[in-house]
């Protein structure tokens, strides 16, 4: 059974192994676009990197988050997978798409008050590890694409709302749509080259 810290390794082994060093030789290995997230549940600011397919409407990306001891009372790292569905509906603003989106992620979260693997302590079946969570959100993205000539393709501006499958779960069983402080805020910025 792996520590949590070999699994905190082996996690930053897998969101890593993407970077190439040789550039030229092998750029279909390099990430195409960098992003930058504040807030909703990938820590208070979070970076990541990762690809867009089938036309820019799907970007898969890996996430590194962290929130200060100051902010959450304990020092959290979190790990994230984030999947973005972009709509087929765009409207254009100026400069600007804008294109509705979906996002549904999964993120793994370390810290004082999470637990990766639970203790013999614990009776079997009884408890849940806490350190694993999906976020599902909506919201809308702002793009702008520039010329061919430059190394930056397109620049997004994101805003999203967003809660976690449990609480949707636990809303929808329960049958208790009263509860409060379910959502989360984000404003993402991505950078496609």
């Amino acid at each position: 059974m792996l520590s949590q810290k070999n699994f905190i390794r082996f996690l930053l082994l897998v969101f890593f192994l993407r970077i190439s060093i040789d550039t030229r030789a092998q750029k279909n290995y390099l990430p195409d676009f960098y992003s930058a997230q504040y807030a909703g549940y990938f820590g208070l600011i979070s970076v990541g990197f990762g690809e867009q397919y089938l036309g820019d409407r799907i970007g898969t990306g890996f996430y590194y988050g962290y929130t200060p001891p100051h902010v959450a009372g304990t020092e959290v790292h979190i790990f994230a997978l984030k999947n973005t569905f972009y709509s087929k509906k765009q409207y254009q603003i100026g400069f600007f798409q804008l294109i509705p989106t979906l996002n549904a992620s999964v993120l793994v979260e370390t810290g004082k008050n999470s637990e990766l693997f639970l203790s013999s302590k614990y009776p079997k079946g009884y408890y849940r590890t806490n350190s694993f969570h999906i976020p599902l959100s909506i919201g809308i993205a702002a793009r702008r694409f520039f010329l061919e000539e430059r190394r930056i393709e397109s620049l997004e501006y994101g805003f999203e709302i967003i809660t976690l499958a449990n609480y949707l779960y636990y809303i929808i069983s329960s049958g208790d749509a009263t509860s409060t402080n379910i959502l989360s805020l984000a404003l993402t910025l991505k950078i496609k080259i």
